[in-house]
């Protein structure tokens, strides 16, 4: 067991908790201009009383969620992030699992092939970061459903599918990286046509979908 060295992470602007590998804070300022997706979200939802987000990150993205939803439970499997996020949402109202969303429960490891902070992805030979379903939380509401998580979006769907099916939430999906797992943009877009959402727009790479059908064709 090893622990966390302090000095991986540092306090800057009195605020934010982030990365020091991070040297020049290039990821800070480009999620720092990308914290605007509740804003294009709100004309589609009905409600604000529970958010399910996953690629926490530092937290930066999330703590938008946080004063708007009654309830945010967000996800994020990289330790040095995590903490940064623990410690940047400072709010009693979010839920914060360090762990992967996925279609099945196992142990997962992590690659981030230099991308930055927010590159590390779900790699699915054996590690130690466990694995859950959206369904595993048994909500009593969701409302919206954001999945950053690197190209695991369908697993992360399949794995709420029931939450999905029963409570409708707006959706938006980081539409990039899907094919690391064998699916393509097309697949994912016919998967959630047969859900009975529309697509309704883009905001950086997310794409944000709403549910619109009278009945699940699936």
């Amino acid at each position: 067991m090893s622990k966390i060295n302090p000095d991986m992470f540092v306090k800057i602007k009195g605020k934010w908790f982030w990365r020091s590998d991070d040297t020049d804070f290039g990821d800070f300022n480009v999620l720092s201009r990308e914290t605007e997706l509740l804003e294009k979200v709100k004309p589609y939802l009905k409600n604000n009383k529970v958010a399910v987000q996953a690629g926490g990150n530092c937290g930066m993205q999330v703590v938008k969620f946080a004063e708007f939803f009654e309830y945010v439970y967000t996800f994020e499997p990289d330790p040095i992030n995590f903490n940064c996020l623990v410690n940047n949402l400072l709010y009693d109202n979010v839920f914060k699992m360090q762990c992967c969303l996925g279609d099945e429960h196992k142990l997962v490891s992590l690659n981030d092939d230099n991308l930055g902070i927010g590159g590390f992805y779900v790699n699915e030979k054996p590690g130690n970061i466990p694995t859950i379903k959206i369904d595993d939380l048994n909500l009593s509401a969701c409302d919206f459903i954001q999945l950053d998580v690197e190209g695991y979006t369908l697993q992360a769907l399949k794995g709420g599918i029931n939450t999905i099916k029963k409570f409708k939430p707006v959706l938006s999906l980081e539409f990039c990286w899907i094919e690391r797992f064998g699916t393509s943009q097309k697949g994912l877009a016919d998967y959630l046509t047969n859900l009975g959402y529309v697509f309704k727009g883009m905001y950086t790479t997310d794409a944000i979908f709403v549910y619109e059908s009278l009945s699940f064709k699936l």
